[in-house]
């Protein structure tokens, strides 16, 4: 049984998870060693092998992937990897398929199914990237190769720690709390970041990604600005802050939600509560040239100024 702690869950796997391990010195606690105290009690999630029968009834489709409520439960159906059935708010079945690949199948267990059980919880998840920092967290939404993990991944080397790639999760606060802490980057943002690709074939993923372990926090941190970033044609970087409607039509793209489970009203509803007040930024970045020092600078000027 592995032990792994992420998205303020302990959870103990009988499958191989791409998560932090839990500290073997205090199992119990969310961050630095540190008991989570009352503010974030301690959530028990186990992930055990098992069976799962198929239900032909799942309506919701991703691709070929099929999902949606049966009974009481959340099942997933993944063709090529195995099915999964969300039990409660703390219990998972497996059933891999036979000769399916363990890392694939744990694969759609961090990108996929928790994402069931954060929402039991009423979490808001986002897709994207956040960092935290001496007053609190940075999150970067965007569409894919819109540099999200790139800049999360560029500012720890101005001290920030990386809290999540791929799914934020948002809590009452607001509050991020810590995921996936291992950012995806492309070869040219590994070279420039962190090193020679020949020398990472271990950290590829086979597709088009390195996987990298950088400085990152098992600590919850208030969330403090989010920035959505668009690559432009223009010719310099913009940082632009968004106000009523044009803040909410740009964030909602990039709001995690599941057709046929989410209810459409108590998510506008969840977003407005803990997105509302939060300040946000549409960043126009040249497709040409190199803006991400100019960005991460200007990202730390305003930690220092406008999130004190």
């Amino acid at each position: 049984m592995r032990e792994y702690q992420a998205f303020g869950m302990h959870i103990e796997s009988e499958v191989a998870l791409a998560l932090p391990l839990a500290p073997r010195s205090d199992a119990h606690s969310l961050g630095h060693g540190k008991s989570s105290g009352d503010a974030y009690p301690e959530w028990r999630v186990s992930i055990g092998l098992g069976s799962v029968k198929s239900d032909p009834t799942l309506m919701q489709t991703l691709g070929r992937i099929r999902y949606g409520e049966s009974g009481d439960d959340i099942q997933v159906e993944v063709p090529w990897a195995g099915r999964y059935r969300v039990r409660g708010d703390s219990r998972i079945d497996v059933e891999p398929k036979p000769a399916a690949d363990e890392q694939i199948v744990g694969l759609y267990i961090t990108g996929l199914v928790l994402s069931f059980l954060l929402r039991r919880h009423s979490f808001l998840t986002l897709h994207g990237s956040a960092v935290t920092g001496p007053h609190g967290a940075f999150a970067f939404l965007g569409d894919r190769g819109s540099g999200k993990s790139t800049t999360a991944a560029a500012l720890t080397h101005a001290g920030y720690d990386i809290l999540c790639d791929d799914v934020i999760p948002v809590a009452t606060g607001p509050v991020v709390f810590p995921g996936i802490p291992f950012p995806m980057l492309l070869p040219d943002a590994y070279e420039r970041l962190i090193g020679d690709t020949a020398l990472a074939s271990h950290l590829f993923n086979g597709i088009d990604k390195y996987k990298v372990e950088l400085a990152a926090s098992n600590t919850p941190s208030p969330l403090c600005s989010i920035f959505i970033l668009e690559p432009r044609d223009v010719p310099h970087l913009e940082v632009l802050p968004l106000r009523g409607g044009a803040k909410i039509a740009a964030l909602f793209p990039h709001i995690c939600s599941s057709p046929g489970i989410d209810d459409t009203r108590e998510l506008f509803a969840r977003s407005m509560e803990r997105l509302g007040p939060i300040p946000v930024f549409r960043v126009w970045r040249p497709i040409a040239g190199d803006s991400l020092s100019e960005f991460t600078g200007k990202i730390v000027r305003m930690d220092k100024g406008e999130c004190a």
